[in-house]
């Protein structure tokens, strides 16, 4: 949106005012040719002419020229200086605009770079956090699995203590029942073999070994009678066999105690390890949120940014054309005062060198024309070399560098669209 000033609506008029009409002022109050070549057709008659009556005309028109020729100094005063107060103001605002656009323009584009930057990073970032978090997820899931597996193999270790310890306990109890009776050999044989199984499932056939062998000598250490499967109770080996049973029940005591015991201790390293996984997979998902949002929040801060650079350099040439645009009206309006004052200050010194001439032909010439010279000549002199016509002058050559800068700084800002 273009920001317009009160001063620039009356600058613009203004200037509407000076294409249309000024120009045509202008003209009217500079000195012209015509009246130019009459100073100098003036000279030649002076010069010449030798009917005082003529005379007397020449001088009633040098002054009427010279009354002119205040009147439109003074008009010609009047309205240039209203105009370059207008082209000072003018030309300060835009200078603020074009000064606080190139500040915008160079802080949008230092703010857009670091916001480009950290998008850029985090860019590279987060493939890598999403590898990385991939990569303990599995991690988790293996541990996850292998401990259940782990427990699996646990429960089902168990279950073989449990059932071979109940086993010895009803072996134990049939020994002891039989201590002192007969053994059926046959009832012997089914535990020996159900002993075996169960030593095979918990790997200790090397413990029950030595039960099997005294089985063995409990059933068949003596002589059977025909027909009967009866035998004597062999009360030392019946003793050996129900301590044999309790020293291995007591090794699977203890060994179902280690099973539990070395469960316990699995569930706690795991417990560890997946407490540690899920906070370094917690930790990574936060990064991820995090960085994703950074990459959101970054882009459209160098979506801002750039419209920001877009619409302060279009601000600093917008406001830079118009001032320069404005420096070169003025600076027109402003020669054209310079150049019409100092061609009256030529005209006035014809006009007095033309009275020179009727003095030294003529002798007598009106005392208040040549006073009135005077006095328009010193005062226009005085002027000329006065402080604020001087300043007149130097804001036309600040206007010629001033021109030329604006463009190297719309050219400079450029750059960082």
């Amino acid at each position: 949106m273009i920001k317009i000033s009160a001063l620039f609506i009356i600058f613009i008029s203004l200037s509407l005012y000076s294409s249309l009409e000024i120009a045509k002022i202008s003209a009217n109050m500079m000195p012209s040719d015509v009246s130019r070549g009459n100073l100098v057709q003036m000279m030649v008659q002076v010069q010449t002419e030798n009917d005082p009556k003529t005379i007397s005309q020449f001088v009633d028109q040098l002054r009427k020229m010279l009354d002119n020729l205040v009147e439109s100094q003074e008009k010609h005063k009047r309205i240039h200086a209203n105009m370059m107060d207008q082209c000072l103001q003018e030309d300060k605002f835009r200078k603020k605009e074009v000064e606080e656009a190139g500040i915008a323009l160079e802080n949008a584009g230092a703010h857009r770079a670091k916001c480009d930057l950290s998008l850029k990073t985090a860019l590279k970032v987060l493939p890598e956090l999403k590898d990385t978090l991939k990569t303990y997820v599995e991690e988790l899931r293996r541990a996850t699995e292998a401990r259940r597996v782990e427990a699996k193999k646990y429960n089902e270790r168990k279950r073989d203590y449990a059932e071979a310890i109940a086993f010895l306990n009803d072996f134990i109890s049939f020994v002891n029942k039989k201590l002192k009776g007969h053994f059926k050999a046959f009832s012997l044989v089914q535990f020996s073999e159900q002993l075996l199984q169960h030593s095979i499932k918990l790997g200790l056939i090397s413990s029950a070994v030595p039960i099997l062998v005294a089985i063995s000598e409990a059933t068949y250490s003596d002589q059977p009678r025909p027909h009967d499967y009866e035998y004597k109770p062999n009360e030392e080996l019946g003793a050996k066999l129900k301590s044999l049973l309790e020293n291995l029940r007591t090794v699977l005591l203890v060994d179902n105690r280690k099973n539990d015991e070395d469960e316990a201790k699995a569930i706690n390293v795991f417990t560890a390890y997946r407490t540690k996984l899920e906070s370094v997979i917690s930790t990574l998902r936060k990064n991820i949120d995090r960085t994703e949002n950074q990459i959101q929040r970054m882009q459209s801060c160098v979506d801002a940014e750039t419209k920001i650079i877009a619409n302060a350099s279009s601000k600093l040439a917008r406001n830079q054309t118009l001032r320069d645009n404005a420096d070169k009206m003025c600076a027109s309006f402003n020669n054209e005062f310079i150049d019409a004052t100092r061609n009256r200050l030529d005209e006035i010194n014809t006009m007095h060198e033309i009275l020179v001439i009727v003095k030294r032909r003529f002798a007598t010439i009106p005392g208040d024309l040549i006073n009135y010279l005077e006095s328009v000549k010193d005062g226009w002199r005085v002027y000329v070399n006065s402080t604020k016509f001087q300043a007149y002058v130097s804001y036309q050559r600040k206007a010629i560098l001033e021109n030329a800068r604006g463009k190297e700084l719309v050219d400079a800002k450029n750059l960082l669209k």
